[in-house]
Formats: structure tokens, C-alpha cells, sequence
């Protein structure tokens, strides 16, 4: 009795509890249930703390490479995100950082194990990224969160050990989802989990808990909450992965491709062998962009300026299948080899012509219809009452009207 009854909003008890007690054995740091709030996934959970947090126009600081929907993320609730870059082994550019932080800074998002790249920012970067932080948060008089998107933090590879941030910032809010490391990406389970010697943490659990409501998630899915109570010490066999990066790491560096070798996730990103593959805007070629084919320097830039190059969604052009479409540069695209010319050159009297073709079928299409329609009817016809109907057309053509009908002429005058 009772098993389909509303819940608290945060989430069941028992679950929370059983995260906090998983979050306190892998930190060292005193988590409590009341510290923890259930989400429907990652995705959730960090839509629920930039509406928690942000006021129209602050800012929302995003690490390159990313993932793209993260700009999206922010500007669902009226912020700003404010793009960092990397270098070339994808670890941030924290003097960019630095200069990039303002008094309306409300938090900087870190995903690490990272998806795109497969790397994992080392324990130092963490303690820098902290201290900094802390000091302009000093300096500005205001409050900067670091969120860590963690749901990668136990698919490692040859033995790293993740480096906490809560460890290092009294202002870190963990965000994470199962769907990695329990292989559940379909039943949207995850949770945000507030650092527990944060000293408005109360507050901020209720802005997260009321966020969480009134955003449209309520709580998180009740059968997942049981199912992944007894599951926060498990994770998947991360073997396979291992092997498979082995494998495909091993095959791209043997060709030739530049990649870094991945630390943890299940993602590479290898480096384009065509330079310049988007410095200059075309009209004439699209590009269907796949993250293995755009240069790793602007990776995670989409929609901004990047040093190399620029990425621009195509103006009046629909996206196909969800996949954003950029312009670049015909004779680049030409210097593709024929496979990949294929798969991503699609010109502009290509796409004419295959509109035309798709206007040209539709057309057959249509008089087909209308064919058989115009001989439905015409058998209709030739059943009950066709001799009548063949008669009362012979007299039309010789100009005398069938039984019971006048022609224009006969009501001159009125009938009598």
C-alpha cells in the first residue's frame, strides 16, 4: 500500500541516503541525505542548478571541449554562457579563465573525464581552477559554484584515480546520471548533491528541491530511485572499453591521426589531417559536421569565434536528423578523400537536384492518385443507372435537356 503515492520532490529517503553514504566512503567528506537531490538524469540536474542560480544575464563559464548542449543548458534559464578554451591536450586555459570571470559569474561548469576528449584534468588543475575561484570570488564580492558534471568519474582506465573537486572548493555542486556508469542512458536516473560544508547549503537545497518541481521534472522516475538504491557501489566492467580504446587508439596513431589517449569515458577525438577545414565561410558547400572531422581547436566552440576557425549554423537552413550543418570551404572539401567526400559533400546543385527529383515524384505521386480516383469513379458510373447517365450526356451535347431539367432561355418568360 502507499508504493504509488507522491514522494518528497528531493526523492525517497532511503535513496538519498544511500548515494550520501557512496558520496562520504569515495571522498572523506560528511554527506548526509539532506544534502542530495534525485533528478531525472544529468541533463536535469544541471538545467535545475542554473535556474537555482542564475538570474537573468549572468554568466555561466563552459570549459572547451564540451558538450554542445551545455550552451543550451544555460541559456534556457537567461544566462550567458562564456566559452574558455584549451590546449592541445584539451587542459583548459586558465589565464583565459582568469580574464573571463566578472561580478556576474555564477558558476563554471567542469566535466572531467570529458566528453568530447576522454580527458581527465589532473588533480593540480583542480586545486588552480579552486584557488582561483576562491579569489575572485573574493574580489568580486560574490558567490562562484563550481559544477561537476561526474558521469564519467569511475569509467578509468589504467588505474587513475579521480581527483575530487569537492576536495579542493567548498563550492562544488556535484551533478551526475547512472547512464554511464550502470549503462542506463534510457531510464534518466542522476542526482546534484550540494558540498555539505557549504554554509547556505539549506538554502540552496530548497531552491533546488522548489527548481525541480516547478521546471517540470517534479521528482525523479519512483522504480529507478528502488533500482539504483542498492546499485551506488556498482558500476560496469570498464574492460571492454579499455580495449576498445586500446584498439581504435592504436589504429588512428598508426595512420597518422594526432589524439590524445584517453583517460576515462569512451569517447576519442582525433585531431582533423585537413588543416583549416573551416577558416572561410562558403555558400556553395555544407558540411555535416562530424566531431571527427573538425579540427580539435575549435571543438566544443560551435555557434562562437574561435582562434582557428569559425562555426556557423547556416542561416534559413534547417538542421537534418539534429545534426547542426556548417558552411566551409569547397575546395577543402574537395581535398577529402572520396569516402569522406561522400559522406559530407553535399553541393548546392545537389541539393537542387535532389529537390527537383523529390518535386518530380511527388508530382507522379499526386497524378497517380488522381488517375485512379477519376477511375474509381468512372466504374462507379458504369453501374446502377450508367445507361441513364450515357443518355443524359448525348442529349447535353445535342442541346436537349434531359427530362425534368430548362435551359437559361426557357425562364425568359414565366412559365404559365
Amino acid at each position: 500500500p502507499g508504493a504509488h503515492r507522491y514522494m518528497p520532490n528531493s526523492g525517497y529517503v532511503e535513496t538519498r541516503r544511500a548515494v550520501a553514504d557512496a558520496l562520504s566512503d569515495e571522498t572523506g567528506l560528511s554527506y548526509g541525505a539532506d544534502h542530495v537531490v534525485m533528478t531525472v538524469g544529468a541533463a536535469a540536474a544541471l538545467n535545475v542548478v542554473i535556474h537555482s542560480l542564475c538570474d537573468r544575464d549572468d554568466e555561466v563559464v563552459i570549459l572547451t571541449p564540451f558538450f554542445a548542449e551545455y550552451l543550451f543548458y544555460a541559456t534556457n534559464h537567461g544566462a550567458k554562457p562564456v566559452v574558455v578554451g584549451c590546449d592541445e591536450n584539451f587542459v583548459p586555459d586558465l589565464a583565459e579563465l582568469e580574464g573571463k570571470l566578472s561580478a556576474r559569474t555564477k558558476m563554471a561548469i567542469v566535466n572531467s573525464p570529458n566528453n568530447p576528449s576522454g580527458a581527465m584534468y589532473p588533480a593540480s588543475l583542480i586545486e588552480t581552477l579552486a584557488h582561483l575561484l576562491r579569489t575572485k570570488s573574493a574580489e568580486f564580492g560574490t558567490e562562484i559554484f563550481l559544477v561537476s558534471d561526474e558521469p564519467y568519474r569511475k569509467i578509468l582506465f589504467d588505474e587513475h584515480v579521480y581527483p575530487f573537486p569537492q576536495l579542493s572548493y567548498e563550492r562544488t555542486i556535484t551533478v551526475t546520471s547512472h547512464a554511464k556508469d550502470l549503462a542506463l542512458p534510457g531510464d534518466r536516473i542522476g542526482y546534484i548533491a550540494v558540498h555539505p560544508e557549504y554554509d547556505d547549503g539549506g538554502l540552496l537545497m530548497n531552491a533546488l528541491i522548489f527548481c525541480n518541481r516547478v521546471l517540470g521534472f517534479v521528482n525523479a522516475p519512483a522504480i529507478m530511485q528502488h533500482l539504483v538504491l542498492n546499485l551506488q557501489t556498482v558500476t560496469i566492467d570498464t574492460t571492454d572499453y579499455q580495449q576498445k580504446r586500446d584498439y581504435l587508439y592504436d589504429v588512428l596513431t598508426t595512420a597518422g591521426y594526432e589524439v590524445r589517449k584517453p583517460e576515462g569515458a569512451f569517447y576519442m577525438f582525433p585531431k582533423s589531417p585537413v588543416s583549416g577545414l573551416c577558416p572561410s565561410a562558403s555558400e556553395d558547400t555544407i558540411l555535416s559536421a562530424s566531431p571527427a572531422f573538425i579540427e580539435r581547436s575549435c571543438v566544443g566552440k560551435w555557434f562562437a569565434d574561435s582562434r582557428s576557425c569559425r562555426l556557423v549554423q547556416p542561416r534559413n537552413r534547417a538542421t537534418s536528423n539534429g545534426v547542426p550543418s556548417f558552411h566551409a570551404d569547397p575546395t577543402v572539401a574537395r581535398a577529402l578523400s572520396s569516402d569522406e567526400a561522400r559522406h559530407l559533400r553535399v553541393s548546392r546543385s545537389g541539393r537542387r537536384a535532389m529537390e527537383q527529383n523529390r518535386s518530380a515524384e511527388t508530382r507522379r505521386a499526386s497524378s497517380s492518385v488522381r488517375q485512379g480516383q477519376r477511375q474509381a469513379r468512372r466504374g462507379a458510373q458504369l453501374g446502377e443507372g450508367a445507361h441513364h447517365h450515357r443518355r443524359s450526356k448525348r442529349r447535353r451535347r445535342a442541346g436537349t435537356p434531359p427530362p425534368g431539367e430548362r435551359r437559361l432561355e426557357d425562364w425568359s418568360v414565366p412559365p404559365s
